[in-house]
């Protein structure tokens, strides 16, 4: 029976020691685990930052597009009343040369 008791006890302590085998494997994976996570959270958050600064770079230039396409309608606009001016203009100047013209005839 002593034997048996040997036995028992050998099993007991080799029980025990993988036991705590696992338990530190296990904390030594939680651990490793917590930095991967952390590694994740770290890209996540410059991705994040990443997008937004993308975003705001667009909206950015959608807002000065919109106003060059503002300022390009005005200036349109603008040229034409030059236009119609300067037609009118010579048109006038025309007429008042015919005018000057057909006295003298």
């Amino acid at each position: 029976m002593p034997e048996n008791r040997w036995i028992e006890d050998e099993f007991k302590r080799l029980n025990t020691r993988m036991m705590n085998l696992e338990q530190q494997d296990l904390h030594t994976r939680m651990v490793a685990l917590e930095k991967d996570l952390e590694a994740v959270r770290e890209d996540t958050s410059e991705c994040r930052t990443g997008v937004e600064r993308i975003q705001s770079s667009l909206e950015k230039r959608n807002e000065q597009r919109e106003t060059e396409r503002k300022e390009a309608v005005a200036e349109r606009k603008s040229d034409r009343r030059w236009l119609t001016g300067t037609i009118l203009t010579s048109a006038g100047l025309v007429i008042a040369g015919v005018g000057l013209l057909a006295d003298k005839l």
